[in-house]
């Protein structure tokens, strides 16, 4: 077997890994989540191409959770891991971790059809992102266009009927241990839906 050979297979095991550990996260965010209260309501890992023509698009750009709670049936939660910038268009400089809610305006209650998969991108369109784990948010004019970019750029048409999206991000390889992942993600993301929220 030639040097070639050997990193390549290097490179399949280090790729199982990672989505195995991603997969661990997931289900930690699900633990978390459910501990308050929040229900998943989709997963979904995100690739573009089964083709044996489209080789490039074989591996997932994110994957990604959404979360609802009855209490706050105007909001819909998620959780999402963005691996790479599919796009090419230099917003993804490594693998992120996000947490974020959009928000359809207390009283209102949103359906499946309010909302698609490209939602979970959100973070690295916003304005002011940061990649901190500072809480950031976008008003309604603002937000309605991001995720109306967002869904028609990956061939969803859907009408947009946020009122308001607030999202944070990590560097997903500073995420090593269950308890970070609730320090540094989880609370957070909580915390600003209840001073949100009242």
């Amino acid at each position: 077997m030639n040097e070639i050979g050997k990193n390549i297979i290097i490179i399949m095991e280090q790729v199982e890994k990672l989505f195995k550990q991603t997969s661990l996260l997931i289900q930690d965010a699900d633990r978390f989540m459910g501990e308050e209260g929040w229900i998943g309501n989709d997963t979904q890992c995100i690739q573009y191409s089964y083709s044996t023509g489209d080789g490039s698009a074989w591996l997932p750009q994110y994957v990604f959770r959404f979360y609802i709670k009855e209490k706050f049936e105007h909001l819909l939660t998620f959780i999402s891991i963005i691996f790479d910038d599919r796009d090419k268009n230099g917003l993804v400089k490594e693998p992120l971790l996000c947490g974020g809610w959009f928000d359809y305006g207390k009283g209102n209650k949103f359906t499946d059809n309010d909302y698609d998969y490209p939602f979970a991108l959100c973070h690295i369109k916003m304005s002011k992102r940061r990649d901190d784990g500072s809480l950031i948010s976008e008003g309604t004019q603002s937000a309605q266009k991001i995720l109306k970019d967002l869904t028609a750029q990956k061939g969803y048409n859907i009408k947009v009927k946020v009122k308001r999206m607030s999202t944070l991000a990590v560097p997903l390889i500073t995420i090593t241990k269950a308890d970070e992942l609730k320090e540094r993600v989880i609370a957070p993301l909580l915390d600003g839906i209840k001073a949100d929220n009242g």
